[in-house]
């Protein structure tokens, strides 16, 4: 498939955020719903994904039965079964190590109410076990949302990435 430069660039709709709770993912589909931000249109290609997934990184999407849409969300990487921390889904990346494959760090979810209140209050992250902080972890949410133009209810989804060892510094 032959694309020109920049303009056939399927781009992340916010290159740099961190989506701390449900309020910054409403906000985030809010944005979009309005055109402050831009929807992902179509699955990425190789070069896109190796461009644009990394920690910061947000993706939203309409759910599609379409031949062009999207039905599901790919990435080309390996991750984990998903772990459920209300309203997200969180997958930690597995790294490939030789012939094995290794989770690159597990996850505990704290309450961030007990954390220091110099702290957002937010889904915060602390390792399980030792792993790479610098591997991703994907976050997930879904919402239905009525478009404005034609009232009509569609799924969209906020794909977002984070790596620990970036996530305090990423903006929300």
């Amino acid at each position: 498939m032959f694309f020109s430069p920049i303009q056939d660039l399927q781009r992340p709709t916010h290159p740099r955020l961190c989506i701390r709770d449900a309020r910054d993912a409403e906000i985030v589909l809010e944005a979009v719903k309005y055109g402050v931000l831009q929807r992902v249109q179509r699955r990425l290609n190789e070069g896109e994904r190796s461009m644009f997934i990394r920690s910061g990184a947000i993706f939203v999407w309409e759910e599609s039965d379409d031949e062009n849409g999207i039905k599901r969300w790919t990435d080309g990487r390996t991750w984990t079964q998903s772990r459920a921390k209300e309203p997200f889904l969180f997958y930690e990346e597995r790294i490939a190590e030789g012939t094995q494959t290794k989770v690159a760090g597990s996850y505990r979810f704290v309450d961030s109410s007990t954390q220091s209140p110099s702290r957002p209050k937010a889904t915060v992250y602390s390792p399980r076990t030792p792993g790479n902080p610098s591997a991703l972890v994907k976050q997930a949410y879904s919402a239905w949302i009525i478009d404005p133009k034609t009232l009509t209810k569609k799924k969209w989804h906020i794909t977002a990435y984070f790596t620990r060892a970036e996530l305090a510094d990423l903006p929300s």
